[in-house]
């Protein structure tokens, strides 16, 4: 709060001429999550440019594990139009078989976690108008959204998109 009322401050608004109204600001205090899982949600598939398929990247811990890189996560591609995993990959190292087609093997609590996920981006590109990038944690039976922005990099690729459309 101190700063906002800095003399650099000062000098700065001055020359926007906004004068020196009381400066009022508004301070957030968030909670540290120590999620189950975490990752990445892409609403259009960046790879193909698909609309209505997500890729969802997940793993355990930190989304800032999957972010970075220093986790391999594992990856479902979700089809938004019927509502289910259409395949999926593991993140373990080499060696380990992939889950292709039919996603038979993963687990009830796997599945249900990537159907969670899934219907938040529904939630949260609905709310944006626009393909989004957004990365999240779980926690319980709880989604939570860290940070969304649109994406940017293969946009034009993209058809059907859903929102302003």
């Amino acid at each position: 709060m101190a700063s906002a009322d800095s003399p650099r401050v000062r000098a700065y608004r001055a020359s926007l001429g906004r004068g020196l109204p009381p400066v009022r600001m508004g301070v957030i205090i968030q909670e540290m999550l120590s999620s189950e899982l975490a990752g990445v949600c892409f609403t259009a598939n960046p790879v193909t440019g698909t609309a209505d398929e997500f890729l969802i990247e997940l793993d355990p811990g930190r989304a800032e594990d999957v972010v970075s890189g220093r986790a391999t996560p594992d990856s479902y591609l979700f089809d938004d139009q019927i509502g289910r995993i259409t395949s999926a990959r593991s993140g373990a190292p080499a060696g380990t078989e992939s889950i292709q087609g039919p996603v038979v093997l993963l687990s009830s609590a796997r599945r249900q976690a990537v159907t969670q996920v899934a219907r938040c981006a529904v939630i949260v590109q609905t709310h944006f108008g626009s393909p989004q990038d957004m990365e999240f944690g779980i926690q319980g039976s709880s989604v939570y959204v860290f940070q969304t922005r649109p994406i940017v990099a293969g946009l034009t690729r993209i058809q059907g998109t859903r929102g302003n459309d």
